[in-house]
């Protein structure tokens, strides 16, 4: 606790002692009087000397230039020659200095003069204030943070040229033009500073100004006055507007035809195609002011119409028409921007014309001085017709929203709600359509927007559902199994499928405008991305397609891998083919592996398999009941053929006279497709085997050992 009071009080203290030591230090400099500055003997507060008011500022420059004017006798005949340019230089930034520092700041506050009812074009004029403003005070403070940033590189390299200066030796020329640049240099930080000082004050007039033209604003709404006059006077404005509409259309038809004529014949010069170019989007810009003119237009009779006859409004049709002028202005907004950008680009693009030209020396011609010019202002009125551009959309969105005001106002709680709703989902319904038509990118000048790339990819997922119906109605119906086997019945339907696929992805990229007319170029990209990263799966895929249409593997069919594994293959996919395991196990192999490597398929013809079980018996039995015990269990096994013409019945071999047993062999042909009791046909033969043998009292021998001990008494030990 005592630690944090003596901390308070070391801060409080400190603090005390720096404001009464700042406040000494400002009396101090009030009252002195700075030295003349010398450019050999600056002092650290030789601009306090410059840093007066106006009406000091002249008399202190005239005794600093008869001060400097002295040291041109102490120069040699080489300096004496560079030193004038140096002092002219510094004499023309002080008067510049002393002309800013004496120019008259304005005082007077802006102040608000509100009439007694305000018309359309009264409001409308308040509202474009209030936007010059607006745009006037985001102007400014552009200015202000270029400003501040070019005054911190100025500060740098004057902090530079002071140490630099500090290090020189005295009284030396080389010190001597030091000091001069540091003049200069400050002198150009205190315009810059001035100027910065201006700024400043003229963006708290335009944030003053606008708060004005809110407030403004807001009572001018609440005073708008319109009566049958306006409406009548508005047709009348429509007509001159359509008129003058027709004109500028026309004038830009004839414009374009000669723009392109000149094109085709190609005798002019680029300064000559570049001006007709220009002319075209100049008058452009002026058909799109009246169309957007003829919009205001509309908004402003709708307005008026709302206000002399607000029972008589229907809200749907204005809605509609709310979200169409929305759509009007963003569209308009965009080319504007679109336009904005191009000029830019033609502004460029001449003055390289120009510089190139003038290095080929080739621009002495007076007519083709005289076609730069009038480019150049082509483009100035371009610029102009913009901000008017912009000036239109600003107004067309100012009215609609008082439109929208308009027609909720004096209206129920739940017709407000309900008309509020309909206004979101028409703006909603309007910011999808213009979203979903922007273009993305183009394919041969045609161009491919939102909307078509999604109709392209719902015709792709049209065709796999259309696919997936189609192959479950086959399948219910057993429209193919009747004619195939169920092996061939999977082969069709998977043709089908992506016979399907195929088409709906033609029919999606033909939709965005890809042309597939052109084969060798789609051929050789193919190739391209083939040979640079698709050889593995473009080798399953083909290999999948030689394994269906060749039928070497088919669903449902046995086969072992060369790892000895054993599976029933479950499904045949492009890339890979499924195999489930005797063990359960799904193994999913490429279908190029599958091609490749050595594998054994027990069913590839049939589901016929011939296997030979081994076994043998006590020496001392009956051949023949061995033989017929077992056939005859055997045949009852309904897995195992029998009595069937295409494969010989079960049979008993005698193969071999072993050490202990006489040793047969079971032979038996097995249907795979059965059912079997057991794990595997092998082990459900062997297991009747064994119970047959049992029995009828068949012993199966084994090897057996005798071991005789022998003892040994002492002597033989």
């Amino acid at each position: 606790m005592l630690m944090l009071i003596t901390k308070r009080l070391i801060v409080t203290f400190f603090c005390t002692f720096s404001l009464f030591a700042s406040f000494i230090c400002a009396e101090e400099s009030e009252g002195k009087e700075f030295p003349l500055p010398h450019p050999l003997e600056l002092k650290k507060n030789w601009w306090g000397y410059f840093d007066v008011p106006p009406e000091k500022l002249n008399s202190r420059i005239q005794e600093f230039k008869d001060e400097i004017n002295q040291l041109k006798s102490t120069l040699n005949e080489e300096e004496h020659k560079e030193f004038p340019k140096m002092l002219d230089q510094i004499y023309l930034m002080l008067e510049l200095y002393a002309q800013k520092k004496a120019e008259v700041r304005p005082t007077s506050s802006p102040k608000l003069q509100l009439r007694k009812a305000y018309t359309l074009e009264q409001l409308i004029g308040v509202h474009e204030n209030l936007q010059r403003a607006i745009l006037e005070i985001d102007a400014r403070r552009n200015k202000i943070k270029i400003l501040q940033s070019r005054m911190n590189r100025l500060q740098s390299t004057l902090d530079r040229s002071i140490i630099l200066y500090q290090n020189s030796s005295p009284a030396t020329y080389e010190k001597l033009k030091q000091g001069i640049l540091i003049i200069v240099q400050r002198i150009e930080l205190a315009l810059q500073d001035l100027e910065l000082q201006r700024d400043k004050e003229s963006l708290n007039h335009f944030v003053k100004e606008r708060d004005l033209f809110r407030e403004e604003l807001t009572a001018a709404k609440g005073r708008l006055f319109i009566d049958a006059e306006v409406i009548e006077s508005l047709k009348q404005k429509k007509e001159e507007t359509v008129h003058a509409y027709i004109e500028a259309r026309d004038k830009l038809y004839q414009l374009e035809k000669e723009a392109n004529l000149i094109d085709q014949q190609g005798e002019e010069d680029e300064f000559t195609c570049c001006l007709g170019d220009n002319q075209v989007l100049l008058q452009s810009i002026v058909v799109e002011n009246y169309t957007l003119k003829l919009l205001i237009n509309e908004i402003k009779q709708v307005l008026a119409t709302l206000k002399l006859n607000h029972q008589e409004a229907e809200s749907d049709s204005i809605q509609e028409m709310l979200a169409d002028w929305t759509r009007q202005l963003d569209s308009a907004e965009e080319q504007h921007d679109f336009w904005n950008t191009q000029i830019k680009d033609d502004q460029a693009q001449v003055s390289r014309m120009t510089a190139q030209s003038i290095q080929e020396e080739d621009i002495d011609q007076v007519d083709q001085v005289d076609i730069i010019g009038d480019i150049h202002f082509e483009l100035d009125k371009s610029l102009a017709e913009l901000e008017l551009l912009k000036i239109h959309i600003e107004n067309g969105e100012f009215l609609s929203h008082l439109v929208e005001d308009q027609l909720v106002e004096k209206k129920s709680f739940m017709q407000t709600w309900l008309i509020s709703l309909n206004s979101i989902w028409y703006k909603f319904k309007g910011f999808v359509d213009y979203w979903t038509h922007v273009t993305l990118f183009r394919i041969k000048e045609q161009p491919v927007t939102l909307m078509t790339f999604i109709n392209a990819i719902l015709i792709f997922f049209g065709g796999l559902l259309f696919s997936h119906y189609l192959r479950k109605f086959l399948v219910k119906r057993k429209i193919v199994q009747r004619s195939f086997s169920y092996s061939t019945e999977y082969i069709v339907l998977r043709l089908i499928h992506y016979s399907i696929i195929i088409i709906a992805l033609l029919i999606a990229l033909s939709f965005i405008g890809l042309d597939f007319t052109n084969l060798a170029i789609v051929a050789g990209a193919l190739g391209v991305g083939i040979g640079f990263g698709l050889q593995t799966i473009v080798s399953n895929i083909s290999s999948g397609f030689m394994l269906l249409l060749k039928k070497y593997l088919k669903v449902g069919d046995v086969i072992e891998l060369s790892d000895k594994q054993l599976g029933t293959i479950t499904a045949v996919n492009l890339q890979n083919t499924i195999i489930r395991t005797f063990d359960g196990a799904e193994v999913m192999m490429p279908n190029s592996q599958l091609s490749s490597q050595r594998l054994t398929n027990w069913t590839m013809r049939d589901n016929c398999r011939r296997f030979r079980i081994p076994f043998g018996v006590a020496y001392g039995t009956d051949k023949n009941l061995v033989r017929d015990s077992v056939i005859d269990a055997i045949k009852k096994l309904p897995f195992v053929y029998s009595d069937d013409f295409r494969y010989p019945d079960p049979q008993v071999w005698l193969v071999e006279f072993g050490d202990s047993s006489i040793n047969f062999e079971l032979v038996a042909w097995v249907d795979l497709s059965v059912p079997v009791p057991y794990e595997t046909s092998r082990s459900a033969l062997m297991w009747e085997l064994d119970t047959t043998l049992k029995e009828n009292g068949i012993e199966i021998p084994f090897p057996q050992r005798d071991v005789h001990i022998r003892t040994f008494s002492k002597s033989e030990s």
